[in-house]
């Protein structure tokens, strides 16, 4: 941990090279150290020094010997390789800190060798190490990365580093499941909602279609046929293109890197020599060269289609319909933390037609998906705020000044007994939190069937403390002056409509059974829309007020079935068939353990119809200390029992027999914070 101020604070990774969203991690970072911490010195050890310093006005060093000596053959790039370890660790050695800014520099989804970037970043790691300079690998994003070396590589410069954080929760689970230790490394979002955005373009539709393009040629994996990859994914944004200047549309082609460029114009040359009537207006490319020129012109689009992560974040950041023509998974993850996970398509697979059909639906939806994208900024720029925040905390300790005693301090003084008292008072929980899951941590944990006798005991008593709010009823205090209780069916039936709407499926509902019904939330908006709805309970008085509730809104069938929380596979011999739709929300994270949830997966599998769906929302695991496990205590942490990473819960519920088809990440809600909904279906084979 950093003990002093730095004075000089180092910059590394591959910046300057003319990539778009690499730089706008960079500017990220450098408004946060100009603005915060104003008296430190900056260095930069990057790919493109002359850009940096020409363009930033910082010290700005070359990445490899080699790119500025290029001498021929083996021999002399190796030669290059062992002068890059002792540069790095000269480098290294003269700052008192070094970031590496966002950036996928623990990934590998576009051809990688792994003795380019990824020993670079080993070397600037292991530097760090030895030299007792912190690195601190801030907002990256990571994957599971296949190839044995890049991989190795990747690992040891994640464990070496001092600090890390994450831009999404797979970025963090993919470092878990290469055995680096995440408990204290955070998740705060990509670094580049964290720019200004320039005001959206106020006149009403223009026509304009905004496509970003990429000289797309695939991963390590394609490297033999990449051509063709090229080929085809030209093709398809070509006949895309084709398609809107025909219905009237006219086009701009945005990049997000120089090597996008030629892509660009040949789509554009394509485009007219195929339609030679239409004039010079009608599809441009944009020459750009910043994320803040970039969003400029966007803004006078109507929507956006895009392949690059940051083209696709540019266009959230306007509030733009934006549809992800991803070539990685985070396009997904991003798309569906950002509320619109049906408007986000995988390049692998790219079909126009599909594409067309999807930019449609977009355009019909524009006003729900501007919403949505306008609050999901403003929760990304929040999340970052936390982020520079920590940022400052660990590498920029302050000492605080000693406490004013004059006359005129005391009614402040005062005034903070009861602040510090409620203060107090959460800190006390969080402790209490904290130290069953040391226990836990140390092997101290309550076996599962310990943590469900008492779990049963809490549920079975109605005086308990919050039971009424932890059952969802009505009447609860979380609920009384707000529509809370109202709002929280509607918003889950939108989930499955859209959800099952994005994946295909369309289907009545003869049967739904929600597991754990509680008071009925869920209950009076879906049961009014199916044949018979199916509470599942551990609570008899829950069971009977979620009847209650169901018959003043319909005369819908219920059938509550009672159930122990040791014995849950008791319910499926009570079901008089199978279920198109099973509910459970709320529930997750109150289960005893995180293996007590397969069990739960599988009686989902045995009770739904094949090809029925189930949304099931848990409570993820963000990388903190706090949002694990507890495994013990149930009645202290009824709500904090039982966490997933949401990698993880995705294969166990692979694992147990479901397919998952769609997930949205909900930070937090009226009630909670860290949600995580799935959409799993039954195969229609099973």
């Amino acid at each position: 941990m950093t003990l002093r101020r730095p004075r000089r604070v180092g910059l590394f990774g591959l910046l300057g090279s003319g990539n778009l969203g690499n730089d706008g991690s960079l500017e990220a970072v450098l408004g946060f150290l100009t603005t915060e911490h104003p008296d430190v010195e900056l260095s930069c050890f990057c790919a493109g020094p002359e850009r940096v310093h020409e363009r930033y006005g910082i010290e700005a060093v070359p990445l490899h010997w080699y790119d500025v000596h290029p001498v021929g053959g083996p021999v002399g790039k190796a030669v290059g390789k062992a002068l890059d370890a002792l540069r790095t660790a000269a480098w290294v050695r003269s700052c008192d800190l070094v970031i590496v800014p966002g950036m996928g520099v623990l990934e590998a989804s576009v051809p990688l060798r792994p003795w380019g970037f990824p020993y670079a970043l080993f070397l600037l790691a292991a530097a760090g190490r030895l030299t007792g300079t912190d690195v601190a690998l801030v907002g990256v994003g990571s994957e599971v990365v296949p190839q044995r070396v890049t991989r190795g590589l990747i690992v040891r410069a994640a464990r070496l580093a001092a600090y890390r954080s994450y831009r999404d929760s797979p970025s963090r689970e993919a470092m878990r499941t290469f055995g680096v230790d995440v408990s204290g490394d955070g998740v705060y979002g990509d670094l580049a909602f964290s720019l200004p955005a320039p005001e959206d373009d106020p006149r009403a539709e223009t026509g304009l279609v905004g496509v970003g393009v990429m000289a797309y040629y695939g991963g390590n994996a394609e490297r033999r046929r990449a051509e063709d990859v090229h080929a085809a994914y030209r093709a398809a944004v070509q006949r895309f293109v084709l398609w809107l200047v025909d219905r009237g549309r006219r086009v701009r082609l945005f990049t997000g890197d120089g090597v996008d460029l030629r892509t660009a114009e040949a789509i554009a040359a394509a485009v007219l020599r195929d339609r030679p009537g239409l004039d010079g207006t009608s599809v441009v490319v944009e020459r750009t060269s910043t994320l803040d020129e970039l969003m400029d012109r966007m803004r006078g689009v109507d929507a956006v289609v895009a392949t690059r992560y940051h083209n696709i974040i540019s266009a959230l950041k306007l509030a733009k319909p934006t549809l992800s023509i991803g070539y990685a998974a985070k396009n997904a993850v991003l798309m569906a933390d950002m509320g619109v996970p049906e408007y986000a398509l995988s390049v692998q697979d790219l079909e126009v037609d599909r594409l067309i059909e999807r930019f449609g639906q977009l355009e019909q939806d524009g006003g729900r998906v501007r919403s949505l994208l306008q609050q999901g900024v403003a929760q990304q720029r929040k999340r970052l705020d936390e982020q520079f925040a920590e940022l400052s905390e660990r590498f920029f300790p302050t000492t605080l000044p000693a406490e004013p005693t004059d006359d005129r301090t005391r009614g402040g003084a005062m005034s903070a007994v009861v602040t510090a008292t409620a203060s107090a008072r959460r800190t006390a929980r969080r402790l209490e939190g904290t130290l069953q899951r040391v226990l836990a941590a140390a092997g101290v944990v309550q076996g599962e069937a310990k943590i469900a006798g008492d779990a049963q005991s809490y549920w079975g008593d109605p005086d308990a403390k919050r039971w009424r709010s932890n059952s969802h009823w009505r009447d609860a205090d979380v609920f009384v002056d707000n529509d809370v209780w109202s709002s929280l069916g509607r918003r889950h039936l939108e989930m499955v409509e859209v959800a099952a709407q994005a994946v295909g499926v369309d289907r009545p509902w003869d049967r739904v059974l929600e597991w754990g019904c509680g008071g009925g939330a869920n209950a009076v908006t879906f049961a009014p829309r199916t044949g018979e709805f199916i509470g599942v309970e551990v609570s008899a008085d829950s069971a009977a007020e979620c009847g209650r509730q169901i018959a003043q809104v319909c005369d819908t069938p219920f059938r509550q079935i009672l159930i122990d929380v040791g014995d849950p596979e008791r319910a499926l011999e009570q079901l008089p068939g199978p279920v198109q739709l099973f509910l459970c929300t709320y529930v997750f994270e109150l289960i005893p353990t995180p293996e007590y949830g397969a069990r739960l997966l599988r009686i989902a599998r045995d009770a739904l119809a094949p090809g029925g769906l189930a949304l099931v929302q848990i409570k993820y695991d963000d990388g903190r200390w706090s949002s694990r496990p507890r495994r013990r205590a149930y009645r202290t942490g009824v709500a904090e029992m039982t966490t997933y990473g949401i990698e993880a819960f995705w294969r166990l519920a692979e694992h147990n027999g479901l397919v998952p088809r769609w997930v949205r990440l909900v930070p937090r809600d009226e009630l909670d914070e860290r949600y995580a909904y799935f959409l799993l279906s039954k195969p229609s084979a099973v």
